[in-house]
């Protein structure tokens, strides 16, 4: 009879093999995602610093009154107190928690707005020179350039200015922005309501010109202050200020952007150099005037 057995079967050993360039990727991602795990972990353990500290003590009073007997028995004894202050507690670090959060979202909310809302600078150039009429009042013309240069439409596009003699007799120039700044003030309203132009981002620039004058009284006002300062000075030479502000608004909300000018009068000898204007030199051309920052003080700009 012929034995029959079954061949011996082979056995296979297989490997898995990862090429060496995913091995580096994957444990140089495994990397990156366990310091921004740790980073957000210390950044919201900072935010929530004293509800954790709170949270903590009341684990160490617990801890305490479960391992120590006589704790232990006064607990006993004034649960109903323990339970009331442990109830106060629970409410502090409830009202710690929500304050905490809250001033996290009021810094998101300003952050993002910030990053996103429309931004319209104060570009402003001469448009005339400065001219007087036969009664003593002078004239000026500048030109607004309204350019957005945010990341989104700005409405209700409006500006406002004022002029007048720089001295004593009348208000500091950045207080007098500050209030005219204040007095243009509005309260929130809803999309479509209002007056004023819309720009949008990277939209094509709109033109203003505005024209300004002070009259005679008002330089005649300066000239008295500042001889009641100075009774021996014969002045009558003047530095006019220009104050005003760019409103706008983003999804109702109000923003500006406030700015403080004056004007000087230059020379050619002396192009760095810069003069008060002189009613007894006549009109001055525009080459001849200077629209400056005023360097004291600044403008309202949110």
């Amino acid at each position: 009879m012929r034995k029959c057995g079954a061949p011996n079967a082979e056995r296979s050993t297989y490997y898995f093999s990862v090429p060496p360039r995913r091995v580096v990727a994957l444990t140089v991602a495994g990397v990156a995602f366990l310091a921004d795990v740790r980073t957000r972990s210390l950044d919201w353990t900072r935010q929530h610093s004293r509800a954790l500290a709170l949270s903590a003590a009341g684990l160490a009073v617990g801890t305490v009154a479960l391992l120590h007997p006589p704790l232990g028995e006064f607990i006993k004894h004034y649960d109903s107190a323990i339970v009331a202050l442990s109830t106060l507690v629970i409410a502090i670090f409830t009202f710690t928690l929500w304050w905490t959060t809250k001033g996290t979202l009021t810094h998101l909310r300003r952050e993002f707005e910030a990053e996103h809302r429309p931004w319209i600078p104060p570009d402003i150039q001469l448009a005339s020179g400065w001219t007087w009429t036969p009664d003593g009042e002078g004239h000026v013309t500048l030109r607004f350039t309204l350019r957005n240069i945010g990341r989104s439409p700005a409405t209700n596009v409006n500006v406002r200015t004022e002029i007048f003699p720089h001295g004593w007799g009348f208000p500091d120039p950045p207080a007098a922005q500050k209030k005219l700044s204040q007095g243009e003030r509005r309260d929130p309203i809803a999309p479509g309501e209002g007056m004023g132009w819309t720009l949008f981002p990277d939209s094509a620039p709109r033109y203003l010109e505005i024209s300004m004058s002070i009259g005679a009284a008002a330089f005649e006002q300066s000239r008295q202050a500042f001889k009641e300062k100075f009774p021996e000075a014969n002045i009558t030479t003047v530095v006019p200020i220009i104050v005003g502000c760019i409103t706008y608004r983003f999804v109702g909300e109000q923003h500006q952007t406030g700015f403080v000018l004056d004007l000087h009068r230059i020379e050619p000898a002396h192009p760095h150099a810069h003069f008060a204007l002189d009613p007894a030199q006549g009109d001055i051309p525009i080459n001849l005037l200077r629209l400056a920052d005023y360097y004291v003080g600044s403008a309202v700009i949110d």
